[in-house]
């Protein structure tokens, strides 16, 4: 699997709409801030999706940073896996922010 930010904002489309799909595994799939971004704005809209995995991805502070707006806003979710990200210390500040808005959310990283 490669789907780049390209295949990750076609998926974002989709989870705006999703009724389905609790988790979703996209680790190790060359998805970086942008998709990161794209992503952040789909399953803040989500109302089933409970797990997200993007360990592994080339996702930066501004993609963390996005992933963790989108975090606060979304009440479905419940894991998020990070691990192995090249995130720096402004989007990991980010992440850990998200506990104290969304304490049922935990961010594995």
């Amino acid at each position: 699997n490669c789907i780049m930010d390209p295949g990750a904002a076609a998926l974002a489309t989709w989870l705006e709409t999703n009724r389905v799909l609790t988790t979703l595994h996209l680790s190790e799939n060359q998805i970086g801030d942008d998709g990161a971004s794209a992503l952040a704005e789909g399953f803040r809209a989500s109302a089933c999706l409970a797990s997200i995995h993007l360990s592994e991805n080339p996702i930066g502070d501004s993609g963390a940073a996005a992933l963790a707006q989108g975090l606060k806003g979304n009440r479905s979710l419940s894991t998020i896996h990070l691990e192995g990200i090249p995130t720096g210390p402004n989007g990991r500040a980010a992440l850990a922010d998200v506990a104290t808005e969304n304490p049922a959310v935990v961010v594995h990283q």
